[in-house]
């Protein structure tokens, strides 16, 4: 009876044994699931503030570009005046033509030199989108990978706990 008695105990100790284990292992996995799951919300909120930038980009991109083309529309307007009357002016004032052709071509020079100078800012706008985009697809992937993390980890949980009910079931 005795023997049956140590038995029983050394059995018990060894399943108490098991059970810590399987606690810690458990405390373990939690604790790295705690920290994947603050790094999936520090990304989500670097996600979203990235998000943030690329619309207020985009809007300051609208209204600038906006801006923009209305001066260039001004300008044009400002332009064909500016030709309609030396159209008018020519037969009467040939000299003052000649001035002023000089004047119109300066202002078209200025206006191709902004042109030029606007388009290299916008290319590097649409560079800089392009990386945001590029930025946002890769925090996507990111978060495909922790959503995947998440589920083999919990998978792994509950393969522990299936096979200590087995263990505890025989």
């Amino acid at each position: 009876m005795e023997n049956n008695i140590n038995y029983y105990d050394s059995e018990k100790t060894l399943y108490l044994t098991q059970i810590r284990y399987l606690e810690e292992q458990l405390e373990r996995y939690q604790l790295k699931h705690d920290k994947l799951e603050k790094e999936n919300q520090d990304l989500v909120s670097q996600h979203n503030a990235i998000e943030k930038d690329k619309r207020d980009a985009t809007e300051y991109l609208k209204r600038f570009v906006a801006s923009k083309e209305k001066k260039v529309d001004e300008l044009d307007e400002q332009l064909e005046i500016q030709q309609q009357a030396a159209h008018q002016d020519r037969e009467v004032l040939k000299l003052q033509h000649s001035h002023n052709v000089q004047e119109l071509q300066e202002v078209i020079d200025k206006l191709n030199a902004e042109i030029t100078e606007q388009a290299a800012e916008i290319e590097e706008q649409t560079e800089q989108l392009m990386k945001l985009e590029q930025t946002r697809s890769y925090m996507e992937s990111l978060e495909k990978q922790l959503i995947c993390q998440r589920g083999e980890h919990e998978a792994a949980i509950d393969n522990l706990k299936n096979n200590e009910e087995l263990k505890r079931q025989k």
